[in-house]
Parts: structure tokens; sequence; C-alpha cells
């Protein structure tokens, strides 16, 4: 895989070069330079912002392509049209097969639901993939497909202005999973600052506490997400959910807490989450292969999920989901296929499926391009 060094002194066009040569290139092969310097071993891309244009002079195996575009009078929906011209550059030069355009770090059903909730029509909403993403066409028909699907499943959203849903994060993880980016420390690491987190996180609560009463609110709903929450020490997490308590009422519709991992998630620790408000939790496996689980760095197995389903069930908790990511690192279809069909048989009330998303501050990602993940491509044992 080529390296490229890339000048641009221009904070915005840094930002947006950064995002879209991932698609193109490996992390950990992207440097920003601050000289000229051209090397023969790897390629060259120097973007120069002045008053009126922008030059783009992009060196490929020895071949140097030059684009100006206007910028000044770039205004309406400027991220998106600017990330959309320097894409298309690169990709002239690129030659690459890119069915989900420059899509990148975003949720795009997400994006499709909320397009169908601002009153966009199915063809409106295609258009926007298609003619401003460059998604191709197969790609924007199953978005939309997934994203009427979603909305049949759930309804519209119903916005209550006197009511406030809580996230409550705890970050902190037995050790960091080689797909995740999201901001994470080390339990074991970490150990002295927990409990500080969790006093200093309930002093926050009780503000906001106070906020909602002072307002005539009421609390709709929380989710304790992580990281991890399950890794928390028994006495902390009882200590974190009796503050919880005290935020919710008879009108608090639902309290979730998300364990995460199973080998944390012990019998004394389930019995204590039993003990409070809490009305859901959620057990992530991710899959139901060991082989697969080693390959992202997880140091539970398939036997430790089922344990720890079983011993939720015996513990009466009647509202269990389980999290599962479809293309992690050396997983076929039929592979996804057979650990779907596992999971369902241990009989929860609802699935969260993920699609891999390839962020830059995975550690997959920085072992890894975008394309050899997608295609299935050496990716085995990458942590």
């Amino acid at each position: 895989m080529r390296e490229i060094s890339v000048l641009c002194y221009d904070a915005e066009y840094r930002k947006y070069c950064s995002e879209l040569l991932t698609i193109f290139y490996l992390v950990t092969n992207i440097e920003f330079v601050e000289a000229s310097t051209e090397f023969a071993d790897k390629d060259f891309l120097h973007v120069t912002k002045g008053t009126d244009l922008v030059e783009m002079r992009y060196t490929k195996d020895g071949q140097t392509h030059i684009f100006l575009f206007k910028d000044k009078d770039i205004e309406k929906d400027r991220i998106k049209t600017i990330k959309k011209i320097i894409f298309q550059f690169l990709n002239s030069i690129q030659q690459l097969d890119l069915p989900w355009g420059f899509l990148s770090g975003v949720r795009p059903v997400k994006m499709a639901v909320n397009l169908f909730l601002k009153g966009c029509t199915r063809q409106e909403a295609y258009r926007v993939f298609v003619n401003d993403y460059l998604v191709s066409p197969k790609k924007a028909d199953l978005l939309l497909d997934l994203a009427q699907m979603d909305l049949q499943l759930t309804g519209k959203s119903r916005v209550i202005s006197d009511s406030v849903s809580l996230y409550i994060s705890i970050p902190f993880c037995p050790n960091r999973c080689t797909y995740c980016s999201f901001t994470s420390y080390p339990f074991d690491k970490n150990k002295d600052l927990i409990p500080v987190y969790i006093d200093c996180l309930i002093k926050e609560l009780a503000h906001i506490q106070r906020s909602i009463q002072e307002k005539n609110q009421t609390v709709q709903s929380v989710y304790i997400g992580g990281g991890t929450p399950g890794v928390l020490p028994l006495s902390l997490l009882d200590k974190l959910l009796s503050a919880v308590d005290h935020l919710c009422t008879d009108q608090t519709r639902e309290v979730t807490f998300e364990a995460g991992r199973p080998e944390v998630f012990d019998d004394d620790k389930q019995k204590c989450v039993k003990n409070h408000y809490v009305t859901r939790i959620c057990i992530n496996p991710q899959s139901m292969d060991d082989e697969i689980l080693r390959n992202i760095g997880r140091r539970h197995t398939v036997k430790d999920i089922v344990q720890c389903f079983d011993n939720a069930v015996k513990n009466g908790f009647d509202n269990i989901n389980t999290d599962m990511i479809v293309g992690l690192p050396g997983e076929t279809p039929d592979q996804f296929k057979k650990n779907l069909g596992l999971l369902l048989d241990l009989g929860q009330q609802s699935v969260t499926v993920h699609t891999l998303a390839m962020k830059k501050k995975a550690v997959l990602m920085q072992n890894h391009n975008a394309q050899d993940i997608v295609n299935n491509k050496d990716i085995e044992n990458s942590k």
C-alpha cells in the first residue's frame, strides 16, 4: 500500500483531505507535511487555497495532476460540495469502484430516515444519495429500503417537550476492541480514577435533577452506555444506579443498562442491576464465533455469552437486547448467517445489528484500508 504526503496550510481543507484520503490510503500511510518535498516512493497532494481559487496538485506514480476550482462562491451545502469536488478529483486518478461514494463517519440509514422525516419522497431522497454523495443506485435503493422498514417498525418518534432523555457515559473497558474508536480507557490502568469519575458523575446527575425539576420536566428514558458499564466494581455500580433511581418517576418509560461484555457482567452484578430501576439490559457479544472474537480483541468466548444470558434470564430480566456487528475481520456472509442464528437461539427480546464502521482511530483501520476490510482481504488476526 502506497504512502502519501499532504501539504495544506488551510485548516478547513486539511480536515477535508484527512477524511477523504482514508478512503484511498491507510491512516498510518497519510502524513501531513509542512514543506513541499516530493518523494519517489510516495504520492503527494498539495492543496493551496487562494483568494478565489483552490489549486490541487496530486502526484501519483510520478505523474502530476492539477485541478482548480472556485471556492469563494461555495456557500450552500459548503462542506458536502467541497468534499464532493475533492473526492471526484482524487478518484478520477485512483479509478476505484466506490459504491458508497464519499460517505464516511456517518450512519447512512439514519441519514435516509431523517430525509423521510423531513418530508422527502423516495425519489427526492434517492437523488440526494446518488447525486450529492455519489452513492451507487443499488446502494441508494438499499438504504431507502432499510429506512422505510425502520420507520414501519418504529414509527415516528413523538417529541415530548416536557420530558428529557439522558445518556450516561461510562468510558471504561476491559481492553479496546480493534474496531473501536470511541472514547474509552482500560479498566486496569484507571482503577484509581474510576471512583472519582463516578462521584463526579453523581454530582452532575444531582445538578441535572434540580434543573429538570425547575423546568417542570420529567425523565422519559435513561441509557447507561460506554465503554463497558458492566466493568464497574459492584459497590460503584450500586452507587451509580441508586443515583439514577432518584431521577426516575412513574413517567419514566425505560432505563437501559448496557452491560456490554459478558465476562464482566457476573451474577452478583446482575442481581444488583435487577434491584434498581433498570428495565432493559444489553449484552453485547458482537459475534458467536470464538475465532472472530479473538480477531477483534475480545477476551470472552461464545460459552461466556450463553452463560451470561442464561444467568440474566434466571435473575428475572425479561427485556434483553444483544448486539452483533456485520463484517468483522474473518467473517463471511455464511458465517454471519450462522452466528445470527446462534444468537437468536438465546431468545432475547431484541437484537441490534451494526455494520462495521471503519473509523480512522480504530486499530483495525491503522492496519488495513477500507477496501481490504470490505473485501475481507488479509484481515484475520488484525489485532
